[in-house]
């Protein structure tokens, strides 16, 4: 059996994109009857009220590599809180722009954040942070829950 690194970074696009939330995706193609490379291949993720396209790849993984890096650019890891980044020079991040859950980040929220390095490895994309327990803060998973009021007798 051999291994394709394309089917990888094609199913880790995939799984990536399933875990930011989204209810489907598609990936299609604008013009019949050329080459593969000219055919102007697009990815769309469906979301509750929204859509994302990212549109003009060579491929089908391009179309989903260029996804997954729109969905992680400028965002906020779910488990650490840090910015997300995807290559060793740095994270991007746009002080004052919308956050998907509608919040913003000020320039000193994203300095203090810190960042959390995103890696392909093989068929998933892996967080920096992985194995590390999560940073308490609001809407982090895996924080620790409140304590439960005692009842009265």
């Amino acid at each position: 059996m051999t291994v394709d690194v394309e089917d990888d970074a094609l199913f880790a696009g995939l799984d990536l994109i399933g875990r930011t939330g989204a209810r489907q995706v598609e990936i299609g193609y604008l013009n019949e009857g050329v080459p593969v490379h000219l055919a102007d291949w697009y990815c769309s993720a469906h979301y509750r009220g929204a859509r994302i396209i990212v549109e003009h790849h060579r491929g089908p993984v391009e179309a989903v590599e260029a996804m997954v890096r729109r969905l992680l650019t400028g965002g906020r890891c779910t488990h650490c809180g840090g910015l997300t980044a995807l290559s060793d020079d740095g994270a991007t991040a746009y002080p004052g722009a919308h956050m998907a859950d509608g919040t913003t980040w000020t320039l000193d929220e994203i300095t203090a954040a810190g960042q959390c390095r995103y890696t392909r490895v093989s068929r998933k994309w892996v967080r920096g942070c992985e194995g590390r327990t999560p940073r308490e803060r609001p809407g982090a998973r895996g924080r620790r829950p409140k304590a439960k009021p005692k009842r009265r007798r």
